[in-house]
């Protein structure tokens, strides 16, 4: 059981290791180049632009080969001549995406998500969010994807998502002691007679087989 488990606790460590290691560059560098840092301000990096930042700067030090950084990132040689020229010129800066605090490729024009959410309100409370897309499409002409259309009724209270509904309870039905005791009985309003007779309900009845 211990020798099992002896390759998750090394793996463990190690991740530990190079997050120390990753923090004190991060330190050193502060605490050597202050000027440096108080230019440019404190720069927000996420775990996988510092393990980015840490292999980087094993390359530009001649301690890892390109080929062999491109392996551990999953990119190409050439992102990885990229991002080593990036370092060299804009230091650990260069390495932070560049879509960082910009607007998203997906955003909608400006006011677009408030009218078609008026017009929910208003005209489709009721309606899911599959109806409430093609209405607002076809009546409107707000053309929005059927997921825009969920998440802005969800925030606005106008449709509550499955996982957060609660269960619904089932009244159980206990099983007859022999088969063919249990009668089904189903009926279904029509004008069966057409003009010759009022409307009446058919009424259709079969026995189980199951119980």
């Amino acid at each position: 059981m211990a020798s099992s488990r002896l390759p998750n606790d090394l793996a463990y460590s190690k991740q530990v290791l190079d997050c120390i290691y990753t923090f004190g560059l991060l330190m050193a560098r502060l605490f050597l180049a202050p000027m440096d840092f108080a230019c440019t301000g404190m720069i927000a990096m996420s775990m996988r632009e510092l393990d980015r930042l840490k292999v980087i700067e094993a390359v530009t030090e001649a301690r890892l080969m390109p080929w062999r950084a491109a392996e551990r990132l999953g990119i190409s040689r050439r992102q990885v001549e990229r991002l080593v020229l990036r370092y060299r010129e804009s230091g650990a800066s260069g390495l932070v995406s560049r879509r960082r605090g910009g607007a998203s490729n997906h955003q909608l024009p400006a006011g677009l998500a408030q009218r078609a959410l008026e017009i929910l309100r208003e005209r489709y409370a009721d309606f899911g969010p599959t109806l409430a897309c093609e209405k607002l499409a076809e009546c409107h002409g707000l053309v929005l994807s059927r997921e825009t259309v969920r998440k802005l009724m969800a925030d606005a209270g106008l449709w509550i998502p499955r996982a957060q509904r609660p269960p619904k309870v089932y009244q159980p039905r206990a099983r007859r002691a022999c088969l063919g005791e249990l009668i089904q009985i189903d009926g279904s309003d029509h004008r069966w007679f057409e003009e010759r007779a009022p409307a009446c309900t058919l009424l259709s009845m079969r026995r189980s087989l199951l119980g």
